[in-house]
């Protein structure tokens, strides 16, 4: 039984919330033709469990969903309590023809993240860029980040 429950704490807690608020791996890479761009979106921060590419990358933009606060509601009714809602952001990859990625971004983050990837896509003398994205910072990188210790250990 023990076993088990460390299984579940270490492993399987860990992996749940590193996939709930993912990070992502954004790898743009310079061709004499064009700029290609792979997106790995990873369990444990280093997993890749969905991989996404875009060949001939045109644009760059972004897409925000605006944080709220809502009631909580309890047995299909709501009550008094107010919850807060984060936003989400999303960073918009068009390729050549109707190729399209998008990556969960941090609101917090996503500007920058956008400025360094059209830095490199109108940049000619770079020939690759890593990127590193997470989706929320408070808790996939923060929560995640130390349950993924646990992992290790």
């Amino acid at each position: 039984m023990q076993h088990v429950i460390v299984f579940l704490i270490c492993i399987v807690f860990p992996g749940f919330t590193t996939m709930i608020a993912p990070a992502s791996w954004l790898t743009f890479e310079r061709t004499e033709e064009a700029v290609n761009c792979t997106a790995r979106t990873c369990v444990y921060f280093v997993v890749p469990f969905k991989t996404q590419q875009v060949s001939g990358v045109t644009e760059i933009s972004s897409r925000e969903r605006a944080g709220r606060t809502e009631r909580k509601r309890r047995h299909g009714r709501n009550t008094n309590e107010q919850v807060h809602v984060d936003g989400e952001g999303f960073l918009r990859i068009f390729g050549a023809g109707d190729q399209l990625i998008e990556v969960s971004v941090s609101p917090a983050s996503l500007t920058g993240v956008v400025e360094k990837s059209i830095e490199f896509l109108q940049s000619s003398q770079a020939r690759s860029k890593t990127i590193f994205v997470i989706a929320n910072w408070k808790f996939g990188a923060l929560m995640g980040g130390v349950l993924t210790l646990f992992t290790v250990l």
